[in-house]
Parts: C-alpha cells; sequence; structure tokens
C-alpha cells in the first residue's frame, strides 16, 4: 500500500507584503504539483500534517482553490481518503481553516486530532491512524493521550500517528522552546509504528528510532525567504517493511538567502555594501532564464552603525537589481553588531516570560499557557475592528476556563 504525505502547504500564504500576489501564486503553484505528483504515484490514501491554509492571510478563493484541487486528487485516484490534521496556521479547535473544505469533501476527507487525539481515528485496509492537532504543548498532550492511542493503535497491521509539532530526531530551528518539541522515545510510546510530523519546513526524511519511524516531509514552498529547500511530497510504501520516496517540487521560482559574513574581521559600512551589490549580481548570473527572489542577510561586526550599514547595503542592493527583469524582490536583513557596542543580556522569550509567571502561581504553566494562544488566535479572528474585544459570549467561555484553571490552585 502506499500512502501519499506532504505538509506545510501554507495556502494563502502572502508574505512578504511588497510581492503578495506573487508569494500566493507560489504556494498555489506548489500545491497543485503536489496534487500531480500524488496522482502519478498512484497512491491509495493522502495525509497532510497540518499548516494547509495561511488562516490569517487568505482569501475565499484560496479555499476554492483547494477544495477543486482536492476533488481532482480524489477523482483522479477513484475516491481515496484523505486525512488531515490542524496546524497552527489553520487556526483553532473552534474555529479552524479546515471546516472550509472539510464540509464539501466530507465523504473523502476526514479531519483527525480534534478535539482531542482518540476522538476520530481511521482504520481501514489495516491502516489506522490518529492524530494531534496543533498545540503550544505537544508533548504533555502526546503524555495524556498515550494510554488510549496504544489502545487504538493495539492488533493494528500498521499504525500511524500524525502530529504537527518539532521532533527531537529533527534538526530544531533556532530558537524554539524546549517545550515544543516532542521526544521519539514519548511517540513510541504511543504505540505507533510510523509518525508523521508536520511543522518543521525541513525535509528529514525516514528517521528510524528503535522500532519508531519518524517522516518529516517538510513544506511544498519557501515558507520565509531563508528555507532553501528541497520541497516536495513523500510516498510511503508500507507494504513489508516502511520505505519512503521524495519527489521533488520544482519551485515557481528560485527563493535563495544568501549569508554575507565579516569573516570573523571588523567591517566598515562600505564593505558590507559593496558585498550587497555583489551579492544581487551574482544571483542574477545564476538564474538564468529563471525568475527569482533573493534575501541578503548581513552578519558580523560593523565599525560604525549597524542601522546605516543594513540600509545602505539595501539601497545599493536595489541599484544592483535595476534593469533585471528576472529579479522579483531583494531583502535586506540585519544582524550586525556595533563595534562599540556592549553586550546586551538576552531578552526571555514570550513563551519563557509567560511559562515562569503562570508556572510561579499556578504550579504549572501548560494549560494556562493553551488558553493563552487560544487567546490571542481569537482576538486576531474575531476581535471588533471598532473595539478590539471579542464579543460577550466569546469572553464568557474563556473566563470560564480561566476561573476553572485558577481554581485549582492551592
Amino acid at each position: 500500500m502506499k500512502i501519499g504525505v506532504f505538509s506545510d502547504t501554507h495556502v494563502g500564504c502572502s508574505i512578504p507584503n511588497a510581492i503578495s500576489e506573487r508569494r500566493r501564486a507560489a504556494f498555489r503553484h506548489a500545491f497543485t504539483r503536489a496534487v500531480d505528483a500524488l496522482i502519478r504515484s498512484r497512491v491509495d490514501l493522502v495525509i497532510h500534517a497540518g499548516d494547509l491554509f495561511e488562516r490569517r492571510s487568505m482569501k475565499p478563493e484560496d479555499t476554492v482553490f483547494v477544495k477543486e484541487e482536492l476533488q481532482r486528487l480524489v477523482e483522479e485516484l477513484g475516491g481515496i481518503p484523505i486525512l488531515a490534521v490542524r496546524g497552527n496556521h489553520d487556526g483553532t479547535r473552534e474555529n479552524s481553516a479546515l471546516d472550509y473544505v472539510r464540509h464539501p469533501l466530507a465523504k473523502y476527507l476526514k479531519v483527525l486530532g480534534d478535539p482531542s487525539p482518540c476522538s476520530s481515528v481511521y482504520a481501514e485496509g489495516g491502516i489506522v491512524a490518529a492524530a494531534v492537532g496543533y498545540t503550544p504543548h505537544p508533548a504533555a498532550a502526546i503524555r495524556r493521550a498515550a494510554a488510549d492511542l496504544r489502545g487504538v493503535f493495539a492488533g493494528a497491521e500498521c499504525s500511524i500517528l500524525i502530529v504537527h509539532s518539532f521532533v527531537s530526531c529533527q534538526r530544531i530551528p533556532p530558537g524554539v522552546p524546549e517545550h515544543q518539541v516532542v521526544g521519539v522515545d514519548l511517540l513510541g510510546e504511543s504505540g505507533a509504528r510510523i509518525v508523521i510530523a508536520g511543522h518543521n519546513h525541513e525535509y528529514h526524511g525516514l528517521v528510524r528510532v528503535g522500532e519508531t519511524c519518524v517522516l518529516t516531509p517538510g513544506s511544498t514552498e519557501s515558507i520565509n525567504l531563508s528555507e532553501s529547500g528541497p520541497h516536495g511530497v513523500c510516498v510511503l510504501d508500507v507494504g513489508g517493511g516502511v520505505k519512503c520516496d521524495f519527489i521533488e517540487i520544482e519551485p515557481l521560482y528560485v527563493v535563495k538567502t544568501v549569508y554575507v559574513g565579516g569573516e570573523g574581521r571588523v567591517r566598515q559600512v562600505e564593505w558590507y555594501r559593496e558585498q550587497a551589490a555583489s551579492a544581487v549580481k551574482s544571483f542574477i548570473e545564476d538564474l538564468g532564464g529563471r525568475e527569482g527572489i533573493l534575501k541578503i542577510v548581513l552578519r558580523g561586526v560593523v565599525d560604525g552603525d549597524r542601522l546605516e550599514a543594513e540600509s545602505a547595503s539595501e539601497a545599493e542592493a536595489r541599484k544592483a537589481a535595476e534593469g533585471a527583469r528576472n529579479l522579483i524582490y531583494v531583502e535586506v536583513e540585519s544582524q550586525l553588531e556595533e563595534v562599540s557596542a556592549a553586550p546586551q543580556p538576552s531578552a526571555a522569550t514570550r513563551d519563557q516570560f509567560l511559562s515562569e509567571v503562570f508556572g510561579s502561581i499556578l504550579g504549572f504553566s501548560e494549560e494556562a499557557l493553551s488558553l493563552v494562544s487560544e487567546v490571542e488566535a481569537a482576538l486576531e479572528e474575531r476581535a471588533s475592528a471598532k473595539t478590539g474585544l471579542l464579543t460577550e459570549s466569546d469572553r464568557r467561555e474563556f473566563v470560564r476556563r480561566w476561573l476553572k484553571i485558577l481554581g485549582g490552585v492551592k
């Protein structure tokens, strides 16, 4: 049996805003190519591991597009089932963008993981699949559900757990808090033979840890301009052993990040300016007949004002790009330090601050942090444009849950 796997398609994503429609087109292009690859592979089941949409910037036509593409996938492959899990960019349990396609495709599309890992399970043809919808504390959620999941997976020929979280066997992006990373040992305790992990945009292939196989399909397009790929879809063959083929997707245009560092030396503003221009010219030459987006990241120590170095480098980069029709956009980001700047203590992240506050008040922070995230999402999606507040009915439910948490404090 062949299972098609993809994730983090982020349809509707439109960053950077200066070229929003070009970016939106790239994510649609990647989604179509992913569907094409799955059709060519003649898979028997399709799994999407979260962040189907970019809820904050998606438009109604993005919903229609995804529905039609999934309908094409189903029809071309004879009515195969599609399993999906909610990612952090899909919205909350109560207001998920997946609902826009779940109802029109109800016969074929099954959303797993909400409201709890075992509330909705797929079991057909020897395959048993369950999922954990996005939560800022995935390890705690899996630990709570482990016994129930073992019961669900017991006796299955092939047991699959779908998560939208970072996993300890992956290369974890810098700055990710520890509580957002799930250990492979814990995933193994669920009884799952195969774990499919969305959320990490880098393709990792099939990683075997003990009796557990972890597949990280990565994203289908560069979500931010620092992601170099490759991007694509995976085809799992679960007949007997577990094998994985990766099918790379050719992007609509090239996205590249170039790091300009001082090579351990203090550099003048002029040096960074010249290097930025050189990076643009080299990129244009490498593009050949293709279109592309370039991001230049300035690193190292500058003898002067780092903001001046950034603005001067950006101006020179844009000047070098003039007349190059195949260069869609160039962006300059500064990570420079000034030679005279005294070292500053690193500021606590939002999650570290909230964990400390709620940990000291409540004795544990997991449920409170999760509720904070839900309140933030609700404010972004449903707050009044005039007052910036939620409706009384929305506020009442959140107040009830806060009181429940506080009521447990001894």
